[in-house]
Formats: structure tokens, sequence, C-alpha cells
């Protein structure tokens, strides 16, 4: 196989798997919480990675 066919297969099945993961565990948790409840929760999450990226970033440089 190609170098360049088999990163691409890779790349998809990557994310084939992440939409899984998501579909069948994330996704019907948040919809059956309070529409204000599931945001927070976003939000926490998104800010948590945003911070570890951050720290990431602190101790690179």
């Amino acid at each position: 196989m190609a170098t360049q066919l088999l990163f691409q297969l890779h790349l998809v099945l990557g994310y084939v798997a992440w939409l899984l993961c998501f579909g069948v565990y994330v996704w019907p948790r948040l919809k059956s919480m309070d529409p204000f409840e599931a945001q927070r929760r976003i939000r926490r999450y998104v800010c948590g990675v945003a911070h570890c990226a951050q720290q990431v970033s602190v101790v690179i440089h």
C-alpha cells in the first residue's frame, strides 16, 4: 500500500471510531440531561482540555 493511502485510511478509521464512541456513550447521556447541565458539562470539558494544552505549551517552551 502507498504511504499516502495508508495514512488517509488510518485517519478515516480514527474518525469512525471516535464517532462511534461519541454516538454510543456521549450523545445519549447529553440528550438525557437538562440542556443547561449538558452545556455546563461540555464547557467544563472544553475548558479543561484547553487548560491542559496551555500547561503543555508552557512546559515545552
